[in-house]
């Protein structure tokens, strides 16, 4: 009889339930034995000249009589003797039964919560790995036990493929968190890369970005850290031969070229830097040039006040006052910020004596 091995209810069965071949083959027989009883003499269609008041039929083997009796018991004693090491055998997969019991969504919902260190994920996969490999040399493809033939396949392949279904979440895992690290790493990387290429719109601009260059390679040093994590998760999926999609592959070794990338940037970006300081300095030096003749002009206007005598035109003066004394007010801004200025051009502080006079 052909048996095959299946999976019912997170329990190991037969597709055809044991108890069935029983009952089969006794119906078989009842059958046998009820068929004999039916059969007509032959004498009725021979002689049929002569009246019968009945069809006359073989005497046969009745049922519930010897030996039909004892031919039937054993019958039910041989089929209840060939079912016994079928029922034994599905015992041989008990140490199975956990994986069937396993949702794999919720395994690896649960994985991930755990928070497993790398050599933590490694050993997960190695047991799903492991444990494949062994039922693959356990299980055989279909296996005689007495008078059945039973076929494994089905629960063989199942197996294999859960075990390995294990394996792959496990390594999903790992290649989401390797994921999540390179795209930190292009984020942070970016953020950098925008700051520093910030066209300065002045000399303030310009030193702030200096200094903030000048922090770039602790920053790095700190990315770096992560790009390590990173790379270590994916040799670890390269091990373990996981195919990776072309964009997260190609996003791994664009974080791991980012630090050179940011220090030849830094690089190029420190000459035009360079540059635009001196264009701000040739500047502020035309600038600091019509500022010292705005400061004559005003001295001038203000010595004029020595010869305004009329009181008549006191509203007038007044107004003039006020307008001179805006002007001095700019002007004294304008200094500080041009002091300030030479503070970060590392140039010589100039002293607006004039400034101080007409104030």
């Amino acid at each position: 009889f052909k048996l095959e091995l299946c999976e019912k209810d997170n329990e190991f069965s037969y597709t055809t339930p044991l108890d069935m071949f029983q009952d089969r083959l006794l119906s078989l027989f009842d059958k046998a034995i009820t068929t004999f009883q039916d059969i007509p003499q032959i004498e009725p269609s021979v002689m049929d000249q002569f009246f019968w008041n009945k069809i006359p039929v073989l005497r046969t083997i009745q049922q519930n009589v010897e030996p039909n009796k004892s031919w039937r018991e054993t019958i039910i004693t041989s089929i209840q003797q060939a079912v016994g090491p079928a029922r034994e055998y599905l015992t041989t997969y008990k140490d199975c039964v956990d994986l069937l019991e396993i949702d794999v969504a919720k395994y690896g919902k649960e994985f991930e919560a755990r928070e497993c260190t790398l050599a933590e994920i490694k050993a997960e996969v190695i047991k799903h790995i492991t444990r494949r490999r062994r039922i693959l040399k356990k299980i055989p493809t279909s296996v005689l036990i007495g008078t059945f033939k039973v076929d494994c396949l089905a629960v063989k392949s199942m197996l294999s493929k859960k075990c390995q279904d294990l394996g792959k979440c496990v390594l999903n895992i790992l290649a989401t968190a390797a994921k999540a690290k390179s795209t930190f790493v292009k984020d942070s990387f970016q953020k950098v890369s925008t700051k520093i290429s910030k066209r300065p719109k002045g000399i303030e601009d310009l030193v702030k970005i200096k200094e903030f260059m000048s922090t770039v390679p602790d920053t790095i040093d700190e990315i770096q850290e992560t790009i390590n994590e990173m790379q270590a998760y994916y040799d670890m999926l390269d091990g373990f031969h996981y195919p990776l999609p072309e964009d997260d592959f190609n996003q791994q070794w664009v974080a791991i070229g980012w630090p050179s990338k940011i220090l030849d940037q830094i690089s190029s970006l420190s000459r035009a830097l360079d540059t635009e300081k001196d264009k701000f300095l040739n500047t502020m030096e035309a600038e600091q040039d019509v500022f010292k003749k705005d400061l004559d002009k005003l001295k001038r206007q203000v010595t004029a006040f020595s010869r305004y005598t009329d009181l008549g035109r006191v509203k007038e003066i007044a107004a003039e006052v006020k307008r001179i004394q805006t002007k001095i007010a700019d002007c004294q801004k304008k200094s500080q910020t041009f002091n300030s200025r030479e503070l970060l051009f590392d140039s010589e502080k100039t002293e607006y004596v004039e400034l101080n006079g007409i104030a």
